[in-house]
């Protein structure tokens, strides 16, 4: 079952139903049975496995050691690498071998890849770690435990949630209050309308275009790859939006996954943005015991590339994945050295930048010494700062001092708008690997881009009309107004939400009740406008599966 199926909008309410109305010590039971039928809907045999790899994670946690450990680790990434990386290891194989070329998938060795196993294996392991060295204390219940292996809103994509934050949350069984109630209808309503308005629609083009680049031009191509940028956003944010509004329905706060990740000005910042539980995940249980950036610079630019490289294995069992993710390990490396460089480049020539004043620039030989330094430390920052990075002196009387404040804060946001282009770029260059079905397509891609290749229009094929085309730039505008959603409730409705006490209890209920009432009605109006406009965009394609079951 997924977010998209029919069924589960009748599955949820009635959970949510028996979950308010049944008294604590059986919402547990309720959730348990839930999430396994949410998880068994389509192939119970996944309960079999999903099962092994609880079993063996509770029982190795109870036993703390590092044989038992190294037991679970054996299992659970045994388990992963049989079912996601069979064919991929065997194809690898005989290509080292010069047995065959390599290929995507091998007759008689593709299995079905159960739904969310990477996800759920990374969460048994986190919680083994964790009570291994003594972060937690193991859970004897269990069922508890059980329920924070497979709790159905996240089980499928995640987040990958640490057991110290949601075991605590899963045992306690509260009701949601009345702000809980509200940010999930917001969170529940902002990821279909990622999904349905803007990822589904994008994917009708984004899909014709990789599936068929030979039959394309350039701008087309380059189109596609900037869609799916936002297209992989809108997906998979939508997924974690949706996941975190049905907990926040049960009264559990899951993490937050995504913070615009698209307005990060460095690859360090992006993926302190993007799909953040994976990134501390790698951070805590691979980066950091590799040595982290403890062991000097070499080691740190190590650690870095082999984080990304299993990074890239994680999401896919395929030269392009692993490729995506060596790219970012490279940028990475290459964004630290820089760092280094202008470090101690700014520490070798302390008195050279941006203390010069504009008296100094303009004299005789100041200018031929400074400018060197100038050029080298731009290249962290913007082409135009490097012009504008000699502040002027502030007892200067040839400019007033508004005019040089405006242009200090001009060339600042100047260069962080540049910053975000280049990484945004960056981010677009490793997508066509993480997108294209093999190398060879992401190879092809990038000699007619680069070439300027002459192609097809951009509606060929791509089952998408001219106007349609230009409402994908405009459907974009839409991404800032639904990403502010869940602040919507709490903008309109500050004064209703009160703090129940002793003097104004009646007050608060009262005001609660018609905060959640005005929410709802919010609710209903904004799902109404997103079924009309879904109506509008409809596709032959209909409701896509969510990009990250794959993984």
């Amino acid at each position: 079952m997924s977010f998209t199926t029919p069924f589960f909008f009748l599955f949820l309410p009635l959970v949510l139903l028996l979950y308010w109305l049944l008294p604590k010590r059986f919402r547990y039971a309720l959730l348990l049975s839930a999430s396994a039928l949410f998880y068994g809907w389509e192939a119970p045999w996944l309960l079999v496995l999903i099962g092994i790899v609880i079993l063996t994670s509770y029982v190795c946690a109870l036993f703390a050691s590092k044989r038992t450990v190294i037991f679970c680790i054996m299992v659970c990434l045994g388990l992963l690498g049989f079912f996601k990386y069979r064919s991929f290891l065997w194809n690898t194989l005989l290509w080292l071998f010069r047995l065959k070329p390599y290929q995507t998938a091998s007759p008689g060795l593709t299995l079905l890849l159960p739904a969310g196993i990477s996800f759920y294996t990374f969460q048994a392991l986190s919680y083994v770690f964790d009570v291994y060295r003594g972060r937690i204390p193991a859970e004897r219940h269990l069922g508890y435990y059980a329920l924070f292996v497979i709790f159905f809103p996240q089980l499928v994509a995640g987040p990958i949630e640490r057991p110290a934050d949601l075991l605590p949350q899963l045992k306690s069984a509260k009701r949601p209050s009345p702000e809980y109630f509200s940010e999930g209808c917001m969170l529940f309503l902002r990821g279909y309308a990622k999904k349905l308005l803007l990822a589904d629609f994008l994917a009708v083009f984004v899909d014709a275009v990789f599936e068929n680049i030979s039959a394309y031009s350039a701008y087309a191509l380059a189109a596609a790859v900037f869609l799916f940028a936002f297209q992989i956003y809108c997906d998979f944010s939508g997924y974690t939006d949706i996941a975190r509004g049905c907990a926040f329905f049960l009264g559990v706060r899951l993490s937050e996954n995504f913070n615009r990740p698209y307005c990060a000005t460095s690859l360090r910042d992006f993926w302190h943005r993007w799909h953040m539980s994976l990134t501390k995940w790698f951070t805590d249980y691979l980066y950091i015991p590799l040595g982290g950036s403890r062991k000097g610079l070499f080691r740190t630019c190590l650690n870095t590339m082999l984080t990304f490289l299993v990074s890239g294995l994680w999401h896919g069992a395929d030269q392009t994945f692993v490729v995506w993710g060596g790219l970012h390990g490279f940028f990475l490396v290459l964004e630290l050295l820089l760092h280094k460089v202008k470090a101690a480049w700014k520490a070798a020539f302390p008195s050279h930048g941006s203390l010069l004043t504009l008296r100094h620039s303009l004299s005789d030989d100041s200018l031929h010494g400074s400018f060197p330094h100038c050029f080298l430390h731009s290249l962290s920052d913007s082409f135009l700062n490097c012009f504008l990075h000699f502040r002027l002196d502030s007892s200067s009387d040839s400019f007033p001092q508004s005019f040089l404040k405006l242009l200090s804060k001009f060339r600042r946001g100047f260069s962080r708008a540049m910053h975000r282009l280049l990484t945004f770029l960056i981010i677009c260059f490793a997508w066509i690997f993480f997108r294209s079905r093999t190398m060879a397509d992401a190879f092809l891609l990038l000699q007619r881009i680069l070439h300027l290749e002459k192609g097809l229009s951009l509606s060929t094929g791509a089952g998408l009309s001219t106007l349609s085309l230009v409402m994908l730039p405009l459907l974009l505008l839409l991404l800032p107004l639904i990403e502010r959603l869940p602040k919507l409730p709490s903008a309109l409705f500050a004064r209703q939400w009160t703090r129940d006490s002793d003097s104004k209890a009646s007050y608060g209920e009262a005001s609660n009740s018609a905060a959640v009432g005005s929410t709802l009605l919010l609710y209903l109006v904004l799902s109404l406008c997103i079924f009309l406009c879904r109506m509008l965009l409809i596709t032959e394609q209909g409701t896509s599966a969510f990009l990250y079951f794959q993984f």
